[in-house]
C-alpha cells in the first residue's frame, strides 16, 4: 500500500491560520469586556490582571511539553487537543462564577486564574504543533512569508474574539 502524499503547503498553512483563528478569538473574546462586568468588579482590578496573565504565563512555562506530545502523537493531533483543551477552559471560565456564587473572590480568583492557565497549555500545545506543521510542508526560502502571515493571523483572531466577546456583552449586558 503506498504512503498517502502530504499535504500541500497551502493547505497546511491555511489549516493552521483557521487553528489560529479559533485558538485566539475564543481565547480573547472575554477580554473586552471581563473587567467590567460583574464578576471582574467582585475579584477586582489586580486580580483580573492576574486571571488573564495566566494564559501568557502557562504558554511560556508548557513549551517543553509541546515536543513530547508531537512525538507521541503526531501533529495533527497535537493541534486538535490543543484547540479541545483552550476551548473547554475558556468554556469552564464562562461558567466558573456561576459555578462558584458561594465561594468567595479569593476562591473564584483561583478557579477563573487556574481555567486561563489550562488554556494557556492548550494554547502551547496547537501553536507549537501548527508551527512544526508549517515548517515542515515545504515552504524552504518562502518560510519567512508563511510564519509571517500566521503572526498576522494571531492579531487578526485577537481582535476579532474581542470585537466578538464585546458584541456580546453588549447584547446580554452581564457576564
Amino acid at each position: 500500500m503506498p504512503c498517502p502524499s502530504p499535504p500541500s503547503r497551502w493547505l497546511v498553512l491555511c489549516l493552521c491560520h483557521l487553528s489560529y483563528l479559533a485558538m485566539y478569538s475564543v481565547a480573547f473574546h472575554v477580554a473586552a469586556f471581563f473587567p467590567a462586568s460583574s464578576t471582574g468588579a467582585l475579584i477586582g482590578s489586580q486580580a483580573v490582571g492576574v486571571v488573564f496573565g495566566a494564559y501568557p504565563f502557562a504558554t511560556f512555562f508548557a513549551t517543553p511539553l509541546p515536543p513530547l506530545v508531537i512525538r507521541a502523537c503526531g501533529v495533527g493531533k497535537t493541534v486538535a487537543c490543543g484547540l479541545l483543551v483552550v476551548s473547554v477552559s475558556t468554556a469552564l471560565f464562562g461558567v466558573s462564577p456561576a459555578l462558584l456564587t458561594r465561594c468567595g473572590p479569593i476562591a473564584l480568583t483561583a478557579a477563573l486564574t487556574c481555567c486561563r492557565a489550562v488554556g494557556g497549555v492548550g494554547a502551547a500545545l496547537s501553536e507549537a504543533a501548527c508551527l512544526t506543521a508549517i515548517s515542515t510542508s515545504g515552504w524552504h526560502s518562502d518560510l519567512g512569508k508563511a510564519l509571517a502571515s500566521v503572526e498576522v493571523m494571531t492579531g487578526l483572531a485577537a481582535s476579532f474574539g474581542s470585537a466578538v466577546g464585546g458584541a456580546l456583552f453588549e447584547a446580554g449586558g452581564a457576564t
